[in-house]
């Protein structure tokens, strides 16, 4: 009876810690993360909308049936426009054999929250806050300068209007000629894409154990 006692002492404490790292493995089943790595490991998959199938991915579709992917979820039959609209979410497969993975590449996670505003998935375009600028033309001589009233921002005068009188059909009507230009690089760091600071990591997603 004590050498019982002392054996099931001894495995109920590592029948916990099993449990609770199967928990924890069962976890990461259908999370992308960030890897170490740009080789895939074993029963990984890149977030790039490949079909996973259900028969060859038995836990994955354990999480499926459990509601796993709640919020997460496009129907068979959505439209091209829905899919490019949530490239976050899984997709079913028509027949129901599988799951579409999220098409994550390229792409900056932003974190969500039930506050977030938006839906959980959901794809959204870049922009950028707006530019502005402002040019004040000051009468000096016979000249219009930017010297008493600068350009701003995004807009710069490179050379002075010269102002004139020009009749036309017997009216006069007044005229001026000068340059001035736009970039957006006065203000703001520029590029051939809208990015924020950013480092390209490798996005796996754990698919459980293979059939």
């Amino acid at each position: 009876a004590a050498i019982m006692s002392l054996v099931s002492g001894v495995t109920d404490p590592l029948s916990k810690t099993l449990a609770t790292l199967e928990a924890i493995r069962k976890s990461w089943i259908g999370a992308p993360r960030y890897h170490r790595s740009t080789v895939l490991p074993p029963d990984y998959a890149w977030v790039n909308g490949d079909l996973i199938l259900f028969e060859d991915r038995p836990e994955f579709e354990e999480v499926y049936l459990a509601g796993g992917f709640e919020g997460m979820l496009l129907e068979a039959n959505a439209t091209s426009e829905q899919i490019a609209a949530n490239l976050g979410k899984f997709r079913k497969h028509p027949n129901g054999l599988g799951l579409y993975l999220p098409s994550c590449g390229e792409q900056f996670f932003r974190a969500w929250t039930l506050w977030a505003g938006r839906e959980a998935g959901s794809w959204q375009g870049d922009a950028i806050r707006e530019l502005s600028g402002r040019i004040d033309l000051s009468r000096m001589g016979s000249a219009y300068t930017s010297e008493a009233s600068p350009s701003t921002g995004v807009l710069q005068i490179e050379k002075d209007a010269l102002p004139g009188l020009l009749t036309s059909n017997g009216a006069s009507e007044f005229w001026m000629w000068g340059k001035a230009s736009f970039s957006a690089s006065r203000v703001a760091p520029t590029a051939e894409e809208n990015r924020p600071l950013n480092i390209a990591l490798p996005v796996v997603l754990y698919l459980g154990i293979h059939a």
